[in-house]
């Protein structure tokens, strides 16, 4: 009996042992563990499945086995999801952190460096790749200020590199990268003082900073400037937190576009894109909202054209094929291309796809996680935001027409388990465009025709949203003559091409569930 209850203890030690501790403090900070209640003190052992909550006020620093660091700010909560470091091993090791209220900063330690697809952190709106690197942020807001991330948001992923931020709102897709601006630094920067952001006292300066610091000196540490707490000696052992200085960059030129002629016969590029996010961890928010453009925050819209792919000239949509010899998985994507061919990515499904062989019409590719049987793509130069945007914000409307006869479709329908072509030289489509006045919408419509068959298929789209990215609607509707139309799953997402906003093209996806037909299509329309 006496060795039941001594394993039993070993296991009970094992299980619940110290995985980091509170290495600096300031006003109270609060361990929720269990059913229980803590109030942190500074050397405070932490366990797997802890929540720290600070109050206002309040922040505090942990320093994980493995000398990960992260600092919360006041009014914010880190939960420590998972969290197991062997230092013999430390390719076994993973650690999964969630920022689930108010700002955060986080520096990498031995297992986001050694196993950083097995280093997750999370927002409420986002879930955070990392490559080594030092983060600062809160729940609009990511800065990586060292090394580099993937931030992705409703199913959408961009890249941030060194000194750059993307904003992620509540279930929208997170922006595009951005240079840092200092004042973007100070803004989540302040989040992370222990002083109150939101105080109403008319204190001068000097007051409060000499307020907050005898209150530093009661628990032993020191907030600085940054964010970054700075312990002093504590009576068991001593602690020192590496700083870090953030310069700004100071060239905030745009990429250059290149305007370049794709060739005829091009070669294979050679792309070394970044790794994808991993497919098992998207964000997925429990009340997704509709996102906004990040030029125009106004105007919604449920996608964020081609926000990872800035710096390519040459920018579209793809569409997929994939068979496993009894059912066809039909998908959609998009398409960047630069400098004659010679660089180029593609992104379907969240992720990067690697050696691609465009020609003219079609692309084609072989890798051992991307086996498509079809593909096909369009792309072209993408109008400038600023004219759509001037089309958008003009108090008067102005319509714009597109579809037949100057408009070409070409895709995929899985129709019971068989697969058609569908036939360019007789499918249409008409899209009507109604920007200003604060409408900006369009509605459309396709037949879409199969090859070598009888059959067509009819889609209308409504309650389309217009902004400075592209176009995009998720109510489809399957129409048939002598029917009422039937809604359907799908989106269609679409881009503005060539000067003056001429040209429409993008990528419809579609999934019948009552006839058992799903579809992936192409199109490109000028004005008609």
């Amino acid at each position: 009996m006496k060795k039941i209850l001594l394993l039993l203890f070993i296991l009970a030690n094992f299980l619940f042992a110290s995985i980091g501790q509170i290495t600096a403090l300031v006003g109270d900070v609060k361990i929720s563990r269990d059913s229980n209640t803590i109030l942190a003190k500074l050397g405070e052992e932490l366990e797997k499945n802890d929540v720290i909550n600070s109050s206002k006020g309040s922040k505090a620093q942990i320093t994980m086995n493995d000398n990960t660091i992260i600092t919360i700010g006041q009014n914010s909560t880190l939960n420590i999801f998972d969290y197991v470091y062997d230092a013999n091993k430390p390719e076994e090791s993973k650690a999964s952190f969630g920022f689930m209220k108010g700002s955060f900063k986080s520096i990498t330690g031995v297992v986001g460096k050694i196993n950083k697809e097995k280093f997750k952190l999370k927002t409420k709106s986002s879930s955070i790749g990392i490559r080594g690197t030092t983060i600062i942020g809160n729940q609009q807001i990511i800065i990586c200020t060292d090394g580099a991330i993937s931030v992705t948001a409703n199913n959408f992923t961009v890249n941030v590199d060194k000194q750059e931020f993307t904003r992620t709102l509540q279930g929208q897709a997170p922006t595009p990268p951005e240079p840092l601006k200092q004042e973007t630094l100070d803004s989540v920067q302040k989040g992370l003082n222990a002083e109150s952001s939101d105080s109403n006292t008319t204190e001068s300066t000097e007051t409060k900073e000499s307020t907050t610091s005898t209150e530093e000196e009661k628990e032993g540490s020191k907030d600085d400037k940054d964010g970054t707490l700075t312990p002093t000696t504590n009576n068991d052992n001593k602690v020192t937190t590496p700083k870090e200085t953030v310069t700004p960059p100071s060239d905030t030129t745009p990429p250059k576009i290149l305007k370049d002629t794709p060739p005829v016969n091009p070669d294979k590029p050679k792309i070394n894109p970044e790794d994808p996010e991993d497919p098992e961890d998207p964000a997925n928010p429990a009340n997704p909202v509709v996102p906004v453009d990040p030029i125009n925050p106004d105007i919604p819209t449920s996608y964020i054209e081609h926000a990872n792919l800035s710096g390519f000239s040459s920018l579209g949509y793809v569409i997929t094929a994939k068979s496993d010899g009894n059912s066809y998985s039909l998908q959609t994507g998009e398409v960047g291309i630069n400098n004659n061919y010679n660089s180029s990515l593609i992104i379907i499904n969240n992720q990067n796809i690697t050696d691609a062989n465009f020609d003219e019409t079609t692309i084609s590719w072989s890798s051992a996680q991307n086996p498509y049987d079809e593909a096909s793509w369009i792309a072209s130069i993408k109008t400038d935001t600023s004219e759509i945007s001037s089309l958008i914000n003009n108090t008067s409307e102005t319509t714009k027409s597109f579809g037949f006869p100057d408009c070409i479709i070409f895709g995929l329908i899985v129709d019971n388990n068989t697969l058609y072509y569908i036939d360019a030289s007789v499918s249409s489509m008409n899209f009507s465009f109604n920007f200003g006045a604060g409408v900006n919408s369009f509605t459309g419509s396709m037949n879409l025709e199969y090859v070598d068959s009888p059959k067509e298929y009819a889609i209308k789209f409504a309650n389309g949203k217009i902004n400075s990215s592209g176009f995009s609607s998720s109510e489809l509707t399957h129409s048939e003559l002598n029917k009422n139309d039937e809604p359907i799953k799908g989106s269609l997402h679409g881009s503005f091409y060539g000067s003056g906003a001429n040209t429409i093209a993008g990528n419809v996806n579609f999934d019948d569930e009552v006839n058992n037909i799903q579809g992936a299509v192409l199109f490109s329309a000028g004005p008609n």
